[in-house]
């Protein structure tokens, strides 16, 4: 799903994109037992990226400060 986030986020459609930001969020979220995955952190990371997009800075630097976290879990 992260894949149809860029290519939807690509062509302009961020309602779009971010639905399917939520979708495979969720996914993760329901799957992994620990949600330190660098998989996981470039997802979120392209939400905040829709959110900016959208104006939406408060949420955007949500998932921007939880996208750091996870990377720092993974690499140190």
């Amino acid at each position: 799903l992260n894949g149809l986030v860029v290519i939807s986020e690509s062509l302009g459609k961020f309602e779009e994109s971010l639905q399917y930001g939520t979708r495979a969020y969720d996914i993760f979220v329901k799957s992994l037992p620990n949600q330190n995955d660098l998989r996981f952190g470039k997802l979120v990371n392209n939400i905040g990226n829709i959110h900016r997009f959208l104006c939406n800075y408060d949420e955007a630097l949500k998932y921007y400060e939880q996208s750091l976290s996870i990377k720092q879990a993974v690499l140190g």
